[in-house]
């Protein structure tokens, strides 16, 4: 998403450095190589932020073209590499539409824990009990899910306000400091990865980028 930004941040001046080109390329094989929708759909939902947010017709146009074309790129890519070098890991990837897929069985496995997470908070919905579901033995696949049961309204009233406090910033950055729009993007893109994939433990990035643009909302900024 770092790439995506600076590219069209430079497309309105005419040139895009050939590092943007390469660094955009090494991202797309990194997102195929992860055999996950997970990683796609929160570029795609970062791509749309940013291109509602944008200025310039032009610049919103070309986003907004350029998402339905790089999901076809990938998808195509995903399924020549997956026949011809016989990866495994991208069958996920490749057969998301099917229905019989593992795929799509991963998404009723999620339903049915955070039907059980739901159901652990309001058993236990002031300090919550565990991060943990021990009744299907996993973590719950989504981060703000796993701050309810694990520490109950207490901890969600207190990440829900620093959340506030995050989107705040984020808009805050999109009026007045747009050159820094690549970390409210960075934010989108981890916080959708936060609520599809992932555990507690392992949403560090999300978790800074969370602290950083909730500084933002408060901390003195001005236009570059």
């Amino acid at each position: 998403i770092i790439t995506v930004f600076i590219f069209f941040s430079k497309l309105k001046k005419g040139f895009v450095p050939f590092s943007v080109e390469i660094g955009f390329l090494i991202g797309v094989v990194t997102a195929i190589s992860g055999g996950s929708r997970g990683p796609l759909i929160s570029l795609m939902a970062a791509m749309v932020v940013f291109a509602i947010a944008v200025k310039g017709a032009r610049q919103k146009a070309s986003l907004l073209l350029a998402i339905p074309v790089l999901l076809l790129l990938l998808y195509f890519v995903a399924s020549f590499v997956s026949i011809n070098l016989e990866l495994d890991a991208l069958d996920r990837l490749v057969n998301m539409f099917d229905r019989d897929s593992e795929s799509n069985q991963s998404v009723s496995i999620r339903a049915l824990l955070f039907s059980s997470g739901i159901q652990l908070f309001l058993e236990n919905p002031l300090f919550g009990v565990s991060v943990f579901d021990e009744s299907i033995g996993t973590y719950y696949h989504n981060t703000f899910l796993e701050i309810s049961v694990s520490t109950g309204i207490v901890g969600t009233v207190a990440f829900m306000v620093l959340l506030f406090h995050a989107l705040r910033g984020c808009i805050r950055v999109f009026k007045r400091q747009p050159n820094d729009v690549w970390l409210v993007l960075m934010f989108v893109q981890s916080g959708v990865m936060a609520v599809s994939s992932g555990s507690l433990f392992g949403q560090g990035v999300f978790m800074a980028l969370v602290s950083l643009m909730a500084v933002y909302s408060c901390a003195p900024l001005h236009a570059d």
